[in-house]
């Protein structure tokens, strides 16, 4: 799907969405700009070649609720998630086994701002050898808000659960469990 208009809304509920490719961005999904709602939406195996295994989102709105990404695998950047210069809301979500190549196992956000709550992240992945990682949640130039949330075995060689470059970080009620980051843990 690929919605590209800053004047257009889209929602998704009630949906699987499964085994999707992208040669770019997306696997799933791409929005540029506009008003996203997904809720209760499974993303399931999804990939792309560059970045954003299920969800590339860029200059929009997007809020996400009560919604579960699995196995989505992108080569560079945000296995499940890249959201870029938007505002990206994520609550009551789990994410699990995603794996990014070099940022963001399950979310990656750029120039944004990045509210998660209530959601949790299991056995997310940045594959060995990448400068930047975020096992889980990789937050750059941007605001990343973390609340009521849990980390559980996330894997990247910086920051195991979560990395921030040049963002500003909240992180309030939340857990983190075993992880693994070999060079400097950040979160």
């Amino acid at each position: 799907i690929n919605l590209a208009s800053p004047d257009d809304q889209l929602t998704i509920t009630d949906l699987t969405m499964q085994n999707g490719h992208a040669l770019h961005q997306g696997g799933a999904l791409e929005v540029d700009g506009g008003t996203t709602s997904i809720e209760r939406v499974a993303f399931v195996d999804n990939t792309s070649a560059e970045v954003a295994g299920a969800i590339y989102s860029d200059y929009g709105t997007m809020s996400i609720a009560h919604s579960t990404f699995s196995g989505n695998h992108a080569a560079d950047i945000g296995g499940a998630i890249y959201s870029y210069e938007g505002t990206m809301s994520i609550a009551d979500s789990t994410f699990g086994d995603n794996v990014a190549g070099s940022y963001g196992g399950a979310v990656y956000g750029y120039y944004d701002d990045l509210s998660i709550a209530r959601s949790s992240f299991n056995g997310n992945i940045v594959q060995t050898g990448s400068d930047y990682g975020g096992g889980a949640v990789f937050g750059e130039e941007e605001t990343v808000t973390v609340d009521h949330s849990t980390f559980v075995g996330n894997e990247a060689d910086w920051g195991g659960a979560i990395n921030s470059y040049g963002s500003d970080m909240l992180v309030t009620s939340s857990q983190f469990k075993i992880g693994r980051a070999s060079c400097r843990e950040r979160v």
